[in-house]
């Protein structure tokens, strides 16, 4: 918010316009390819996932290790077509996720997609519990604490 009040100052509508202008030419351009299919397959992410900064790691690596991987994720946020990621393989211990889109509003697609996906290939995915980062070893699924119950507040 903060950023968007600065940039206004400094620069006044300019590149919001420019920003809506391209999400407009975004939208455009996945309805025409979707008019073609019922779906868009795509990576989830445009690399592997990446490890976890190491413990006091600076708050910068932290934040650009959250949103480096989000590159192809975000523009659907924008054109509101309906996405999700689907796990469908693994590399080097590190998960891959496909990421269907649809049309705006046909959601139901997109379900009835992957669980075709999920049913049919050959990829037994693990339900067992969650794997332990491979950089931060101690760090896993968080626990709860004793004494207190899930929805309680300090």
């Amino acid at each position: 918010l903060l950023a968007t009040e600065l940039l206004r100052k400094r620069h006044g509508f300019r590149y919001w316009a420019k920003a809506v202008n391209f999400v407009r030419r975004a939208r455009a351009a996945y309805d025409e390819a979707l008019g073609r299919v019922d779906v868009l397959l795509l990576p989830t992410t445009s690399t592997k996932a990446p490890l976890l900064p190491p413990p006091g790691a600076p708050r910068e690596a932290v934040i650009e290790a959250a949103f480096s991987p989000t590159g192809n994720t975000q523009i659907f946020d924008h054109t509101h077509h309906p996405a999700l990621s689907v796990p469908c393989g693994e590399s080097q211990g590190l998960p891959i996720g496909m990421m269907l889109v649809g049309r705006r509003f046909e959601e139901a697609t997109l379900y009835r997609a992957a669980h075709a996906f999920e049913t049919s290939n050959g990829l037994k995915a693990s339900r067992s519990a969650p794997r332990r980062s491979p950089s931060r070893p101690d760090r896993g699924t968080p626990r709860r604490r004793r004494g207190r119950s899930p929805g309680s507040r300090r």
